[in-house]
């Protein structure tokens, strides 16, 4: 997004990347208020905002909502839980060099059911109930996330899964 001078109007060439506008300069050199403003237009599950904002809590069923505020704190807070989470993220980002797979357009496309990222995951999963169980996490936190654990990433599935297959049962039922 170009931002005029005024503010408005602003332009959106087609294709144009911030990277690209950087290196042509055209129709003017990006400025700093142009790359934190382009900032604004990213929305990651996690996004730096000065702190981390976790832009999927608000979207979980039920209590599924402390999954990932216990598994986030865990992997910030705790030493071990970091390290095992970074292995598992250099890990992922080698295979997935080796085998030629972009990382964010198969995590957007799979997520989890994709193997190098439930493994990856997994793996971040099992470090955070490590540290859950060290620490004094109440029991029913650590239980939510074993759940979790359990029926959805240790599986390859997401909770979007569950939505999708009542769909289909709910068509093939209808259709008969």
């Amino acid at each position: 997004c170009i931002r005029q001078a005024s503010g408005l109007p602003w332009t959106a060439p087609h294709g144009l990347t911030f990277r690209q506008w950087i290196a042509s300069g055209t129709p003017r050199r990006p400025t700093l208020g142009d790359l934190a403003y382009h900032l604004t237009t990213l929305f990651p599950p996690v996004r730096p905002r000065g702190h981390l904002e976790l832009r999927m809590i608000d979207t979980q069923c039920a209590d599924n909502w402390i999954v990932p505020v216990a598994v986030a704190a865990a992997l910030l807070d705790d030493a071990a839980a970091q390290e095992r989470a970074l292995e598992a993220a250099t890990e992922l980002s080698e295979q997935a060099a080796r085998s030629d797979i972009s990382t964010w357009a198969t995590a957007a496309r799979d997520g989890v059911a994709n193997p190098l990222f439930r493994k990856a995951a997994a793996r971040c999963f099992e470090a955070a109930l490590a540290c859950l169980s060290r620490e004094n996490t109440p029991k029913h936190t650590v239980a939510i996330v074993e759940s979790f654990f359990e029926k959805y990433t240790s599986r390859g599935r997401m909770p979007a899964d569950d939505i999708i297959d009542s769909y289909r049962r709910r068509v093939s039922g209808a259709s008969r």
